[in-house]
């Protein structure tokens, strides 16, 4: 399987887990020059950018640290496509996360999720 067919199954799951659990899915892979913004979601006044991570296995510690995943410079491009976004909705929100999805697959067929809401704060 390609990346961007196993990143696409990965955001279509966390896409609807949100979705089960109340929150509006705006829009799907937003691009903008130099970024992409995987999931953004609203619910109750936020506007959530969710980075999805698909990956065949996991290492044995769980991430602890959005640079292991997030570094410096995706944080940038992330702030970037979501300052876009917000040009085109022209909604105003109370707040602005920035959340972390890591879809693992595991043995059994069921994948396991870790998501981290907040992960970073707008510089």
């Amino acid at each position: 399987m390609r990346s961007y067919e196993s990143g696409s199954i990965g955001e279509d799951l966390i896409a609807a887990r949100l979705t089960q659990a109340g929150w509006t899915v705006l829009c799907r892979n937003f691009r903008r020059r130099g970024c992409e913004l995987d999931i953004v979601a609203e619910k109750n006044q936020t506007l959530a950018v969710i980075e999805v991570k698909h990956r065949r296995l996991m290492p044995k510690w769980e991430v602890t640290l959005a640079e292991e995943f997030l570094p410096w410079r995706k944080q940038r491009a992330l702030q970037r496509g979501a300052e876009a976004f917000l040009t085109t909705c022209r909604k105003n929100y109370q707040t602005i996360r920035f959340d972390l999805a890591i879809v693992v697959d595991r043995k059994s067929g069921e994948p396991q999720i870790f998501y981290y809401a907040n992960v970073f704060e707008i510089n």
